[in-house]
């Protein structure tokens, strides 16, 4: 029989499992969205009861909106316009819940999220949680072209530029990528990328 000291190493061990780092992803946005986690396509975002083209404008929606966040009545407005409002907060937090678990597949279901936090009624995604995006690789590469000291230098990180930009940020994003929320940022990306064209051509 186990004493009591190893049914309590046990019990903390079975908790280190379920809190372990959360695997961190790479966001293609620049054209259709992406998401793989490690070598994994995340293609399934919902739950059971939660639509996987919600949820994942649901993830679109956060990962845009950064630390400023997102608010349940913006999420609702934008996935669920034409539903009465219990229906529709009844479907918000099943979608959401859906989607942190797609995030957080090794949390056990009374543990909180980490994935994505609340706080002054605003739902963030956990900035540490995408390791790497094309959209912020993008604006590296393109910042170093404007810094770099040599012509070739240039050059270089403006072809990688070119070869991120697969096409309008979150193009094909179910809800979100038709909205008039994604505009303003896919509209100064499309100017980035004008800039990186005539500037590819001056150098050629």
């Amino acid at each position: 029989m186990a004493s009591a000291g190893e049914a309590l190493a046990g019990l903390l061990a079975d908790d280190d499992e379920g809190t372990g780092e959360l695997p961190r992803l790479h966001v293609f946005a620049l054209g259709p969205l992406r998401v793989q986690r490690g070598a994994e396509l995340i293609r399934q975002w919902g739950g059971e009861k939660a639509g996987t083209r919600q949820a994942e404008a649901l993830f679109a929606f956060l990962f845009d909106r950064g630390e400023r966040g997102m608010g349940k009545d913006e999420a609702i407005e934008l996935i669920w316009p034409d539903t009465d409002l219990d229906r529709a907060d009844l479907a918000f937090h099943r979608t959401l819940g859906g989607l942190r678990r797609t995030l957080e597949p090794q949390r056990r279901r009374r543990q909180e999220s980490v994935a994505i936090v609340f706080h002054n009624d605003r739902y963030r995604l956990d900035p540490a949680l995408v390791e790497w995006s094309d959209v912020t690789a993008f604006e590296e590469q393109m910042a170093a072209a404007a810094a770099a000291s040599t012509p070739d230098a240039s050059l270089r990180a403006l072809e990688e530029a070119r070869r991120l930009y697969r096409g309008d940020y979150l193009d094909d994003c179910p809800f979100f990528g038709d909205s008039a929320a994604v505009e303003e940022r896919r509209e100064m990306l499309q100017a980035r990328w004008i800039d990186l064209l005539l500037a590819l051509g001056e150098r050629y």
